[in-house]
């Protein structure tokens, strides 16, 4: 198979996985539980926000075109379903590099959420058509909520991780392109999880 073809055909996989992660990332804010009460969770996510860092560690900010193509890709369907409606502050990037096989997508949003257990099965289960095998719960760390990590197979059988995590003031999730579920793939979640949530302190009484 010719090389341009075969970038095609990649491209096109990683688009559509991608898609798939944005109409659950989608889902997630639009099925939101908007109930009145639960002050202190309320007053909580008022103080969360979502950042997008100049580096996701030691990745820098993708600038290849297929990885540029999904972001495009991804903010077209938010686009299209008004998923930032109700967000107070978004992120959706690339960083690292196909060609090194460390690439990364982030999605995330800053919300209010009753139930975080409910809204980060609900963002994985929008990955579902790109057979995610196995969610598999994960500590949190220090920013609380739920979080969960599961192996997405794409249609060349490589196999991408997808993590994602929800707490009373935000819901997103990453995709590690062509990098199976591991125990460094969940530390490297954890970590940038703590670079994209901000959580202000809370006001002294």
């Amino acid at each position: 198979m010719p090389a341009a073809r075969r970038a095609r055909g990649r491209l096109s996989t990683a688009l559509m996985l991608v898609v798939v992660l944005a109409v659950g990332a989608t889902v997630a804010v639009l099925v939101r539980d908007w109930m009145r009460g639960f002050f202190d969770r309320i007053e909580t996510a008022g103080r969360t926000s979502v950042v997008t860092p100049d580096k996701l560690g030691t990745l820098p900010k993708a600038t290849e075109a297929t990885l540029t193509d999904i972001v495009a890709s991804l903010r077209s369907a938010y686009a299209r379903e008004k998923a930032l409606d109700r967000a107070t502050s978004s992120v959706v990037a690339a960083y690292g590099s196909t060609k090194k096989k460390d690439a990364v997508i982030v999605v995330g949003f800053a919300v209010t959420i009753v139930s975080p257990g409910t809204e980060v099965d609900a963002f994985l289960n929008g990955v579902a058509a790109g057979e995610v095998v196995a969610y598999t719960d994960l500590d949190p760390g220090p920013l609380g909520g739920q979080a969960k990590c599961g192996t997405m197979k794409t249609l060349f059988g490589e196999a991408s991780a997808v993590c994602a995590w929800a707490d009373n003031g935000s819901v997103g999730g990453l995709m590690f392109l062509d990098r199976p579920l591991s125990a460094q793939i969940k530390e490297r979640f954890l970590a940038a999880r703590a670079q994209i949530e901000k959580v202000e302190a809370a006001p002294s009484a």
